[in-house]
C-alpha cells in the first residue's frame, strides 16, 4: 500500500513498542474497565461511539506528560512538529503525501485554529 513497508513487533515489548504498549494500558485501565462497570452497551456501535469519545478526549483535550508532549495534547505536539516534518527533504523518487486532515477545533501552540486541507 503506497510503497510503505508494514512491520510487526512482538507484543509486550515496551523497549521496542513502548508508546503503543502504554496507550493499550491506558485504554484498558481508563476506558474499558470503567466503561464495562458503568454502562451496558446494547451493541458494538454504542461501544465504538464511547471509544471514539475517549480517544478524542485523549488526543485533543487531555494534556500529556510523555516524552515529547511536555504538558501539551498529542494533537498540539503533532501540529507543532508538522512544519518541521514538512521541511525535511524527501529522498529521490519519492513523493510527499498530503498532510492529514486535522480535527475541527484542533489548535497548535500558537493558539490558531488549524483547518483541514480541501
Amino acid at each position: 500500500m503506497e510503497d510503505i513497508d508494514h512491520t510487526r513487533t512482538r507484543t509486550k515489548r515496551p523497549r521496542i513498542n513502548g508508546i503503543c504498549e502504554r496507550f493499550h494500558k491506558t485504554l484498558l485501565n481508563e476506558f474499558y474497565r470503567v466503561a464495562f462497570r458503568q454502562t451496558i452497551d446494547r451493541d458494538v456501535a454504542a461501544l465504538q461511539a464511547d471509544l471514539d469519545r475517549f480517544v478524542d478526549e485523549y488526543n485533543q483535550r487531555r494534556s500529556h506528560q510523555g516524552r515529547w508532549c511536555y504538558g501539551k495534547t498529542p494533537m498540539q505536539t503533532f501540529l507543532d512538529a508538522l512544519s518541521t516534518a514538512l521541511e525535511k527533504p524527501i529522498p529521490d523518487g519519492q513523493e510527499r503525501v498530503s498532510t492529514p486532515p486535522v480535527a475541527e477545533g484542533a489548535r497548535g501552540a500558537s493558539g490558531a485554529a488549524c483547518q483541514a486541507e480541501s
